[in-house]
């Protein structure tokens, strides 16, 4: 897994390049599985053998994910959240009923990015389309954590643009068009059916 990473990395220039190339490789390599049983649904399984199977839960991707990005030196924690299933926050209901998904937290030059691998078309670095305006709360150690609140992408980051040149030929309409889609518009163009 370090190997991994460090080859991940090795041309990256920027700590955000760094982090861009790891997240990619865990969001296209690993496969998201939903298994939860007993504690398995709170406590993520070994990154390494997450790295060995190619395949986990949330909480698993998230400590893989987590587990490379401190290798590349990057400042990362595991963070627990509630989708947009769970309409809580922590101030309402300060219990785990709050949080039904996990992702990595990384910390580059001040700015706080949430990294969730399991969405495998969710750009980077977009937090993925049911996590957004929600409370996340960033595991920093085993007694110390932090509430953050997910950031909600703009609108203009998210657009499809149409360009037609039609004409009327006998009767009929003849032309060209294309369609530039972005953001998470591109998401669901190329993978209409996932859900969560």
């Amino acid at each position: 897994m370090k190997n991994k990473t460090l080859d991940l990395i090795k041309d990256k220039n920027s700590d955000l390049e760094k982090a861009k190339a790891i997240y990619q490789w865990v969001q296209q390599n690993v496969h998201y599985v939903a298994f939860e049983d007993g504690m398995g649904g709170f406590i993520p399984r070994e990154a390494s053998d997450i790295f060995q199977k190619l395949y986990g839960d949330c909480k698993d991707m998230a400590n893989l994910l987590n587990e490379m990005f401190r290798y590349a030196q990057l400042n990362s924690n595991l963070t627990w959240i509630g989708t947009r299933h769970k309409p809580y926050t922590y101030a309402d209901v300060p219990t785990p009923q709050v949080d039904n998904h996990m992702i990595t937290n990384v910390v580059i030059d001040g700015k706080s990015y949430f990294m969730d691998a399991t969405d495998k078309f969710c750009p980077f670095p977009f937090p993925s389309t049911f996590i957004q305006g929600k409370e996340a709360l960033i595991g920093k150690t085993e007694k110390e954590f932090k509430i953050e609140k997910i950031p909600e992408v703009e609108s203009g980051r998210n657009k499809t643009t149409i360009l037609m040149k039609l004409n009327l030929e006998n009767s009929s309409i003849v032309g060209d068009v294309s369609v530039s889609v972005s953001g998470f518009k591109k998401e669901l163009f190329i993978e209409p059916s996932f859900c969560l």
